[in-house]
């Protein structure tokens, strides 16, 4: 309704010692005092609105009565500290199903030689919202042994980091070895004896809301310096729940 004018009396003015003082008018006159009462009434019983309240006024929550209409767009967050064991989150609440928050995978065909020393086979980066996250890297590969080298071990991990390109930093979040043996029986084999490497490596984890990395390392023990193992070929994928 916004801010109320106080009626104007019979002489033109809004108050009483203006009348007598401006327009001589001595008389208070019942029906000027009850439209300046009127009005008031009229005011207070339905009609107040922000124009007329005080920016530092302090209403309660019991007086401005949200209870049961409170809107979606009201909430902008809300702390997990604000839900005890008697609330829950409805299934169809939840959005099973539906998209996810983030999807980032990448995948490479390039032969890569890896060392006795902890070797980056790939970088996998994504804008992670924070949270949990699943991890799945696959590594395709060959390694060789023979009389000279009959015993190889490969060692892959699946780090999360900060720094690319740096295969030792980062938190390893799963790990996997595999072992390679000459048997006894080709301990005179002319050449060497090549084995395919199948690994597949599997995290749970969670993160910073930020620019997230993961990165895929290998190594070897015992393998001939002149044919080292190699990954022919790597595909690294997060998954973010909704």
């Amino acid at each position: 309704m916004g801010t109320t004018p106080r009626p104007f009396k019979s002489g033109g003015y809004q108050q009483y010692q203006q009348e007598v003082a401006n327009a001589g008018i001595i008389d208070i006159i019942d029906v000027e005092v009850d439209k300046d009462i009127d009005t008031l009434y009229d005011l207070v019983n339905g009609h107040l609105d922000s124009q007329n309240l005080s920016p530092t006024a302090s209403l309660t929550y019991e007086q401005l009565n949200l209870s049961g209409k409170i809107k979606d767009t009201d909430i902008i967050s809300l702390s997990g500290s604000k839900l005890t064991g008697t609330e829950y989150i409805q299934i169809a609440e939840m959005g099973v199903g539906g998209a996810t928050r983030a999807n980032a995978a990448v995948e490479e065909s390039n032969g890569v030689i890896f060392s006795t020393a902890e070797t980056g086979l790939t970088n996998l980066t994504w804008t992670s919202r924070g949270g949990v996250y699943i991890a799945l890297a696959r590594v395709y590969g060959r390694v060789g042994v023979s009389p000279t080298f009959p015993n190889v071990t490969v060692t892959y991990r699946l780090r999360q980091g900060t720094v690319p390109n740096n295969p030792t930093e980062g938190t390893i979040l799963d790990e996997a070895a595999s072992d390679f043996a000459l048997p006894s029986a080709l301990a005179t084999l002319p050449t060497s004896l090549v084995f395919p490497l199948n690994v597949t490596l599997i995290a749970i984890s969670s993160i910073q809301p930020a620019s997230a990395l993961l990165k895929l390392t290998a190594q070897h023990t015992g393998a001939d310096p002149g044919s080292q193992p190699t990954s022919l070929h790597r595909h690294m994928a997060i998954w973010e729940p909704a």
